[in-house]
């Protein structure tokens, strides 16, 4: 059994998730292919595979297909549509929606605004609008942790946070003009298989360092502290949510058992491979995220462990397995 395929039995196996709720139900998930979204789609497939009798049907909207993401499964139906155009896929009424679709990582905050912004504005816009006379049983957005953030909205760096902010607004003006089951989580530092490992995070970053037997590059002094959370740990808590949160309410999504100074975490992964002598090693870098004064991110995970949700996975554990998928 391959680590992906580990994780999915992992997250089924988390009783206090109803997961029988999702049998013979139609799923809408913006955003299919993403590294996060991608587990969602998978961990139902995995349900219909040896859970349910009564075949669950996930529909994906997508800007463009991937063929290497998913194998091709029945009940699996991906349209090829960007979420900030006007929605013409053909869909059936959904029983629930997630809205994953976003531009993430550091790289895209300058180089790719208008993609970072607009998914999470005018496209939350399209999909509540498309199903605001549905009477869906809920509504899950993706916000994150950077909402938190104290950025200047002149900042073009603040493109990610400022629209996830207004994408939550949106999501809370829809609740209370159209009744739409709104859940809210805000995503903290996620990592494993998957991961993008060219979209500037820093997790992303060191693994690749490790990947290429190079010394972990940090681009500040090491010092900001962070929580990671590892790929299952977050699923569990995004059906969580999805299926037990309160309506109106926002979910932190993130490990706050798991908090590690950037150096710290940096010389853990290099401890992980001796055999390759690597160290951390500081690489000045200007446009560095980690250069504007957040000095942590520590998620307040009360709220999400009275659904049932408490985390599992210790960070050298998840770490070592998130490495071992890339090879």
């Amino acid at each position: 059994m391959n680590i992906v395929d580990e994780d999915l039995e992992f997250i089924v196996g988390q009783n206090y998730i109803p997961w029988k709720e999702l049998e013979g139900k139609n799923i809408l998930i913006s955003g299919p292919y993403g590294f996060i979204s991608s587990y969602l789609v998978k961990l139902i497939l995995y349900l219909n595979e040896h859970q349910f009798s009564k075949k669950a049907s996930v529909y994906g909207i997508a800007r463009k297909h991937r063929n290497n993401v998913f194998e091709k499964r029945n009940n699996l139906y991906i349209f090829e549509q960007n979420v900030c155009d006007p929605i013409k896929a053909y869909l059936p009424k959904m029983d629930h929606v997630i809205h994953a679709a976003s531009k993430t990582g550091p790289k895209y905050y300058k180089s790719d605004l208008l993609n970072t912004v607009l998914p999470n504005v005018i496209g939350t816009y399209n999909l509540l609008e498309l199903v605001k006379n549905w009477g869906i049983k809920s509504f899950l957005f993706f916000s994150s942790g950077a909402i938190y953030s104290n950025f200047d909205t002149l900042d073009i760096r603040s493109s990610y946070a400022e629209s996830k902010r207004m994408g939550e607004n949106l999501c809370i003006s829809y609740l209370y003009q159209y009744n739409i089951p709104i859940k809210i989580a805000r995503i903290f530092h996620t990592y494993g298989p998957g991961m993008d490992l060219n979209n500037g995070n820093m997790i992303s970053d060191f693994i690749s360092d490790i990947l290429n037997k190079r010394d972990t590059a940090l681009k500040s002094q090491g010092k900001e502290v962070r929580t990671l959370s590892y790929i299952s740990d977050t699923i569990s808590a995004l059906y969580a949510i999805l299926l037990k949160g309160k309506i109106g309410s926002a979910y932190d999504v993130g490990n706050n058992e798991q908090q590690i100074s950037v150096f710290d975490l940096a010389r853990l992964m290099c401890n992980l491979y001796p055999e390759l002598h690597l160290t951390p090693g500081f690489v000045p870098d200007d446009n560095s995220t980690v250069q504007r004064g957040v000095k942590a991110e520590i998620p307040n995970t009360s709220d999400l462990r009275s659904l049932g949700w408490k985390p599992k996975y210790l960070l050298e554990s998840g770490i070592y397995r998130t490495i071992e998928s890339y090879k």
